[in-house]
């Protein structure tokens, strides 16, 4: 399949990188083009890509969960983790772990997103400051 034939087929269906080669999920273009549709496209673009700023963050700025097929550096970056949290609460799921137990960041979860609760670190879970808020 070629690079155009891609692009006009994910203008009207995104997933359908999920069965494009290799060589075209790692294309920036392409992905740029499914993400910007559907966020949680992501997880059918390269690793490369998956670890490239600009695609991760408009799939983020598109559905909050698309931080679960991020990079592993990516779910660790503060910015990254306080975009996908502004847009699902319940995207702190797949956060490092100390993203889970960061004071400020469970503070937002909760006031925003009450259910987010679950996803804390047990510390937090026992923190009175938090307790008082839900």
């Amino acid at each position: 399949m070629q690079k155009q034939t891609l692009l006009t087929q994910i203008h009207g269906y995104p997933f359908r990188i999920r069965t494009a080669d290799n060589k075209l999920q790692d294309d920036k273009d392409i992905a740029l083009k499914a993400v910007g549709q559907n966020g949680l496209t992501l997880k059918f673009v390269s690793d490369r890509l998956k670890d490239n700023r600009d695609v991760v963050t408009l799939a983020i700025q598109k559905n909050g969960q698309a931080l679960e097929y991020a990079s592993d550096r990516l779910k660790d970056d503060k910015e990254m983790v306080l975009l996908a949290i502004s847009r699902d609460g319940s995207a702190l799921e797949f956060a490092n772990y100390r993203f889970k137990d960061d004071i400020e960041i469970a503070k937002y979860v909760i006031k925003n997103y009450h259910w987010g609760f679950k996803y804390l670190s047990n510390r937090l879970k026992d923190d009175r400051d938090i307790l008082l808020i839900t």
